[in-house]
């Protein structure tokens, strides 16, 4: 038997003797039926292979703009005018924006739907009603009608985003309505881990420009650094009567706690909208290469932040906590006296949470920037210094709780106030460890550490020695935190 040498990518298909052959611009002119040719596996793939689901990264950074503007409208037009005369006029003027900017979002998905649009004019009509009868220009009158739109409105709003997608269906309702129900308990958190996608790209984009990038080193510097520093000394500020009254000092009797409260709650509302808008968005997408999502989550983890804006940010972190040892040492520590009007335990007690919550937040630093920085050098310097700032809050913390337990007795909450304090002694420690020893597995081991903690709170039979230590101490009538 005769064997063959045709090729065999050449023996796959025998030509047809009466098949035409194109050159040329005729090869170029094949139907759109045509089958397509193999991809050349020498070629890198495109930017159109991207992950089932995920937006590109210009429609990321639109998803992630309207989110951003529904927050902060929220926080101004809701939350921030929710005692004022105009509360309701407020309320349906931001349900009326946020119509309007999901229409334009999905315009190529809803404009072809009239229920969409039905939805959409229902709402603003809704809205305007509302803005009417609660500034008095007509439908005085209509309490109950009011009431009923105030409910209204939200709903019809977040059905014209669920029916504004290519995949509805007008003859399945129940599914619409599930998407409903979806829309506010579940969409608006399972896509928060996608978030990072644009966040990273922002973070990482570099110029070749070096003015540029040292421009936007210094802006997000900025954006994340100033959030924080004034979350700090809102808290620190709150927490010791000396650190208020130099903050109220330098800045006037500007009160920082309502900036870190909107500022909370603007990024709050940005990740969920994200989450809502991706979720939306991703049913709009073609899901042809689902085998993709295998291949992203075995992929090797990334460092997405810039260790310049990092220590930027911790330089300025650990300034302030300078600063506020100073006053720890000099007033606390050292017992150098106290402002008029104030005893030691008074002054225990003010802050002795506050400066909890500044610890969960430098844990909270630590563990983002050992997780998502780059390992460098003055990187791990920072991160030390911040656990021995830490370590300062802590050491302030135990001391006021003793001072006050020292005044006015024991109670159960002092303390497992004091005994989750050394818990968290000890999380430091292993925070120095994990700065040198990666292998170390530090959210597993402090999430064993809590629940002997837990176990040792029940097993040392704290009413007992809550009872032998006011008896010995002389509190015979010890007042409940």
């Amino acid at each position: 038997m005769a064997h063959s040498t045709q090729p065999p990518e050449a023996a796959e298909r025998t030509p047809d003797p009466q098949e035409p052959r194109l050159e040329g611009d005729e090869r170029r002119a094949q139907p759109s039926w045509a089958a397509p040719e193999a991809p050349d596996p020498k070629q890198p793939a495109t930017a159109a292979a991207t992950v089932p689901g995920e937006p590109t990264l210009q429609r990321a950074y639109i998803l992630l703009a309207a989110a951003l503007a529904a927050a902060i409208g929220a926080d101004r037009l809701v939350f921030a005018s929710f005692e004022s005369r105009y509360a309701l006029s407020a309320y349906a003027l931001f349900w009326i924006a946020w119509t309007v900017l999901q229409t334009g979002i999905f315009w190529s998905a809803g404009a072809r739907r009239p229920l969409s649009w039905l939805a959409a004019s229902s709402t603003i009509l809704l809205g305007a009603w509302l803005i009417l009868a609660d500034t008095g220009r007509a439908y005085a009158g209509n309490p109950e009608y009011m009431a009923l739109s105030v409910l209204a409105i939200p709903a019809l709003a977040m059905m014209h985003i669920q029916i504004s997608t290519r995949d509805f269906d007008p003859r399945q309702p129940g599914r619409a309505a599930v998407r409903w129900i979806s829309g506010w308990v579940v969409q608006p958190f399972t896509a928060l881990p996608r978030l990072g996608t644009p966040l990273s790209a922002l973070w990482n984009s570099s110029s070749p420009d070096r003015k540029r990038s040292a421009l936007r080193t210094v802006l997000l510097s900025m954006l994340f650094g100033i959030p924080v520093i004034a979350l700090l000394i809102a808290l620190l500020a709150s927490a010791d009567v000396v650190i208020d009254y130099a903050v109220n000092t330098i800045i006037g009797g500007i009160d920082l706690m309502p900036l870190v409260t909107h500022t909370a709650i603007i990024i709050a509302l940005t990740a969920c909208c994200y989450s809502l808008l991706w979720n939306l968005n991703a049913r709009n997408i073609d899901r042809s290469t689902q085998a993709q999502d295998a291949d992203r989550d075995h992929a090797p983890r990334t460092r997405p932040f810039d260790p310049t804006v990092c220590i930027i940010i911790l330089a300025a972190v650990l300034g302030l906590y300078l600063a506020f040892s100073a006053v720890q040492f000099t007033f606390l520590f050292a017992q150098q006296g106290l402002p008029d009007g104030f005893s030691y335990a008074e002054y225990a007690r003010q802050g002795f949470w506050q400066l909890l919550a500044v610890a969960a937040l430098n844990f909270l630093g630590f563990g983002l920037v050992l997780n998502y920085a780059p390992r460098k050098p003055m990187l791990n310097v920072m991160l030390a210094g911040l656990v021995v700032a830490t370590g300062v809050v802590l050491s302030s913390s135990a001391l006021r709780l003793k001072l006050y337990i020292d005044a006015y007795g024991l109670t159960w909450l002092r303390l497992s106030s004091m005994l989750f304090i050394m818990l968290l002694a000890v999380a430091l420690i292993l925070c120095v460890a994990r700065i040198r020893f990666e292998a170390i597995p530090l959210i597993a081991v402090c999430c064993a550490l809590f629940v002997v903690w837990f176990l040792i709170l029940g097993y040392i039979d704290p009413g007992r020695l809550i009872e032998e230590y006011n008896l010995a101490h002389g509190f015979f009538s010890v007042t409940p935190d």
